[in-house]
């Protein structure tokens, strides 16, 4: 029975959520479609966007009408956490890829109990869906975000007919629910952003003041600025007008890689600046590429502690449109005297649909840092050059590639013999990209004089076979249909079958077959592929590619 006086408590799990610097300001809203905001979409967006919660689409605009999935919004949701030091597999469902874009998320949050998989009674835990593509449902954002936040009640528990009652009953009781929603319905990327900033807003207890902006939101079109600093766990953010922004791309490596259209990049180049007359404040920053491209719409700045510096933009007056300039009059960086400083860049590119183009070629040529001598107010200027990696952008990516089969196996003679599987996967970037394999080098590692001919490759979901050629110590396997060598629906298991013959003599005998070169642009690797516009002869993977089944007798 449910007692009439409740006593409500908010606990926090082991991983807090992270207190930020809480901007209510919605004037700061940079979003394109923002006049289609309500005043409490509007108000929510804000909150959450000035906490790096939110980022909305590559274009620009937010869509507070679209739904999202399930994917999507645990990614979103996982932000409000501090990193944990959680050990975790990213093979955490059957449905969720190692490696793909929300892997780490999903499987971070399945290892702290925030999620664990649609319940299906005829299946173990482990065999349990998560449903990633699945439009995320009101109830299934309750429940993850009281997880996250831990809310509870004193109440004696009811005897509910249904899993998500207690969690519609919690946030009622904190008044942090969705007036418009009910369990069973998709949210909108609106109602998402309004239900989160009502838990993120309570659990700080500014759930008032979330509230009032909303009021002045709505009564009126100027809305002055709120800001609220909280003292975080780990480090304090305190300002009354500058917020920090944090980088929070993973991904810290500097090496050739693909630039997905419509994404933020991984770090196209980074220098360091050393000044050993004076102190320097640096006013403008311009970063200079190798040439023109079409797909970057602008650059992020971010500084050696991964803070948001700015973003440089294209700076038309500059022939050659390949200069961005970022101008920060209003808020120098100050270099302190013989003490480095490093910057580095990532650049964000238009999606397909905005002018994004699949195959463009390009490296960071330089980057110019100007500003004045603190003591002299003399002009600095310093152009830093480096080896910049190369760049190429597309619209889909192959993420990895695997042996499928056991580590070791059994050599032995036979017509059609399994003689190497694997495992590749990848994904898309807009509804109408490929990612079509077109040709696959292996190659062959014998000994013992172990020799293999009549090779032929097929495909998990399909019956076809395509007849591969040997040349010297390769299987070159060319002219792969989409039916063998398609990516964008799932990963794909490619089996290569071939006639072995080991020979009855005393020794050693083995037998592997290798995707063994990544390539690079501009020089062929193992495998070459498409994104449904330009075809790539190379992979953003460590070398080798991936070794096959091992075979000995």
């Amino acid at each position: 029975m449910r007692l009439n006086h409740l006593i409500l408590t908010i606990g926090f799990l082991v991983v807090s959520p992270i207190a930020y610097a809480i901007s209510y300001d919605t004037q700061s809203l940079n979003y394109s479609d923002r006049s289609q905001f309500s005043a409490e979409e509007a108000t929510a967006i804000s909150v959450l966007s000035n906490a790096e919660v939110l980022f909305g689409n590559p274009d620009g605009t937010f869509n507070v009408r679209s739904s999202l999935n399930r994917a999507e919004f645990i990614t979103i949701a996982m932000r409000l956490m501090e990193d944990s030091d959680i050990q975790f597999d990213l093979e955490c469902f059957p449905d969720v890829r190692p490696f793909i874009w929300y892997a780490a998320s999903v499987c971070e949050a399945k290892a702290l109990g925030i999620v664990s998989g649609n319940k299906d009674l005829e299946l173990p835990p482990e065999g349990w869906l998560f449903e990633p593509s699945r439009s995320v449902q009101y109830e299934e954002a309750l429940k993850v975000l009281t997880n996250i936040y831990g809310l509870s009640s004193g109440a004696e528990e009811d005897s509910s007919t249904n899993w998500y009652d207690e969690y519609v009953r919690l946030s009622e009781d904190f008044d942090i629910d969705l007036k418009d929603a009910k369990p069973g319905d998709s949210l909108t990327r609106g109602q998402m952003a309004r239900l989160t900033a009502n838990y993120f807003a309570s659990s700080r207890g500014e759930l008032n003041l979330l509230r009032g902006i909303e009021t002045q939101s709505s009564s009126s079109s100027s809305v002055s600025s709120v800001n609220s600093s909280i003292q975080s766990s780990s480090s304090s953010v305190s300002s009354s007008s500058v917020s920090v922004t944090y980088d929070t791309h993973e991904s810290t490596d500097i090496t050739r890689n693909f630039v997905l259209l419509g994404e933020v990049s991984s770090i196209l180049g980074s220098v360091s600046i050393f000044s050993n007359a004076e102190p320097i404040n640096v006013d403008r920053i311009s970063i200079i590429l190798s040439n023109s491209v079409n797909s970057i719409d602008s650059l992020l700045v971010y500084d050696e502690n991964s803070v948001f510096i700015g973003r440089a933009t294209l700076d038309y007056s500059i022939s050659g449109g390949k200069t961005y300039v970022l101008s920060i009059r209003t808020n120098p960086i100050n270099l302190s005297k013989r003490e480095s400083f490093s910057i580095y860049v990532r650049g964000r590119a238009k999606s397909y649909d905005s002018g994004g183009v699949s195959g463009e070629i390009f490296s960071v040529s330089s980057v110019k840092v100007e500003g004045d001598g603190e003591w002299s107010n003399n002009p600095y200027s310093e152009t830093l050059t480096d080896s910049f990696p190369e760049f190429q952008t597309s619209r889909s990516v192959i993420l990895f590639a695997a042996n499928a089969d056991d580590q070791n196996g059994f050599l032995i003679s036979g017509s059609s013999q399994n003689i190497g599987s694997f495992t590749l996967g990848g994904r898309i970037t807009d509804g109408n990209a490929d990612i079509d394999i077109s040709k696959l080098t292996f190659q062959i590692e014998s000994a013992g004089g172990v020799s293999i001919s009549n090779v032929q490759l097929g495909a998990d979901g399909t019956n076809d076979r395509l007849d591969c050629s040997i040349a010297s110590t390769e299987v070159i396997c060319d002219g792969i249909s989409s039916a063998l060598g398609s990516l964008e629906d799932s990963d794909r298991e490619i089996t290569l079958y071939g006639d072995v013959s080991v020979p009855q003599t005393i020794g050693n005998k083995s037998l592997r077959l290798t995707l063994n070169q990544t390539g690079s642009i501009g020089s062929p690797g193992s495998v070459i592929w498409t994104d449904g516009t330009t075809t790539f002869d190379w992979v953003s993977l460590p070398n080798p590619v991936a070794r096959g089944t091992y075979f000995t007798q």
